[in-house]
């Protein structure tokens, strides 16, 4: 028997969230960000390929890791047996096809293939319904209370299914509009949105709630009080509505009032995660696991960073005097998906992945993604002010993609390596592997 069959449940969603990113996820990137690179501007590649390349990141990469984490992990935790467990890998499969479908179909001409990414989706929005109704029958058929990294895990959820839907249409619309025009009010419109429920709805709330119940038994951290976690995931949930509906608004109205409350929606969310994560006391070192704790830290300083250039955003506008620079928000999406989500989910990996002392060192991973997302995110706001930043922009490209290799040379030891008896998260929280 194949050794990854004889693995606990999430070491196959790992697998398969791996080689995406490895692929059409950072591969992908790579390639595309040295054709920006060649033609010295952002826009030098197409739309669909950009957008092709960002939901291979988002469903198969943050979301396989997601499903995989969350379906072998919750259950025990809420004292309850995975719902539908028989069908356990059927939303594996269908959303590694529903990635493959449109990672191919948004980059073939649309006028012939326009149908081939509107499958895709279908599978992808099926394969996260899938995950949702298993998470959503555990939790109801379990003895487990409705505590605040609950009520985070869930919120991202609807938004893991939400963005689904709406990037099914997003992409169709850009598939069969009629002309340039139209294809740039679609993006102008409809990309922003889009990207806040998949970064700060799916990927930041399920790391908080993970973050939430994990942190404190597995790195020795403070808890947070509940009440100030339940007022973190308030004023969360609150800055994510008012950024993705106020946007849109303001889009389809041409009215600048609306996108003063855009930095409302903002600040909210800048509060809700200082509300929920200072307590952890993150600038010291934790007393557990250090080899996962160094990944997780500066995750964190990924985030405030991100969080920080957000609020700056119209300052740094007005400085340019632009309505819009791209360089710079990019530069936000960049620090917050690779230094965040990225680097979240190359040390939560290293605690669930038996890693034996004899394992190879994670250090040439920690150093090489953050030497080159800070290259990316640096050179990235550099373009706006001279266009020799170009220059160097793809090698930082290069240097995440080695980092996310040598991870998963290292994780893949662990995923296919000799069976280790299940991590239980409620009753030990011990050591998981080296701590090199």
């Amino acid at each position: 028997m194949n050794p990854l069959q004889q693995r606990p449940l999430h070491h196959r969603y790992f697998v398969a969230g791996i080689a995406t990113v490895l692929t059409v996820g950072a591969g992908w990137g790579v390639w595309l960000l040295w054709q920006i690179a060649s033609v010295g501007r952002f826009t030098g590649v197409s739309i669909q390929e950009v957008n092709a390349h960002g939901q291979a990141q988002i469903d198969g990469w943050v979301g396989l890791f997601v499903m995989g984490f969350a379906l072998q992990m919750f259950p025990p935790v809420w004292h309850s047996r995975l719902a539908g467990r028989r069908l356990a890998l059927l939303p594996l499969a269908a959303m590694v096809l529903g990635v493959a479908l449109r990672s191919v179909g948004m980059v073939l001409p649309a006028e012939r293939f326009s149908w081939l990414p509107l499958v895709g989706s279908a599978l992808q929005v099926l394969a996260i319904a899938l995950f949702a109704g298993m998470l959503i029958v555990t939790f109801r058929r379990s003895i487990g209370a409705l505590e605040p990294w609950v009520g985070f895990v869930f919120l991202a959820v609807g938004c893991f299914l939400a963005q689904a839907v709406l990037d099914g249409w997003h992409t169709w619309q850009i598939a069969v509009a009629a002309g340039p025009g139209e294809v740039l009010r679609q993006v102008s419109t409809f990309q922003a949105p889009l990207r806040d429920l998949q970064i700060h709805g799916l990927a930041l709330c399920m790391i908080l709630g993970v973050s939430l119940r994990f942190l404190p038994p597995f790195l020795g951290v403070p808890g947070t009080a509940t009440g100030r976690a339940w007022a973190g995931l308030v004023a969360i949930a609150g800055g994510l509505g008012l950024e993705s509906v106020l946007f849109v608004v303001f889009r389809q109205t041409g009215d600048h009032r609306w996108a003063a409350g855009l930095f409302l929606g903002w600040l909210l969310i800048a509060a809700g995660c200082l509300a929920i994560v200072l307590p952890w006391h993150l600038w010291r070192a934790p007393s557990r696991n250090a080899r996962a704790a160094r990944f997780i830290r500066v995750a964190y300083a990924w985030l405030g960073l991100s969080l920080l250039l957000l609020l700056l955003l119209p300052l740094y506008q007005a400085a340019r005097g632009v309505s819009f620079s791209h360089a710079y928000y990019g530069a936000i999406r960049h620090a917050v998906t690779v230094g965040f989500v990225s680097q979240m989910i190359v040390g939560m990996s290293s605690l669930v992945v038996p890693l034996t002392p004899r394992t190879a060192s994670l250090r040439p991973t920690f150093v090489l993604l953050n030497v080159g997302c800070a290259l990316r995110v640096g050179l990235q706001i550099g373009t706006d002010w001279s266009s020799q930043a170009y220059r160097l922009i793809g090698l930082s490209g290069v240097l995440e993609l080695i980092a996310l290799l040598a991870w998963a040379i290292v994780l893949w030891k662990g995923l296919v390596g000799a069976r280790l008896p299940d991590l239980d998260p409620t009753s030990r929280p011990v050591a998981v592997g080296g701590e090199r």
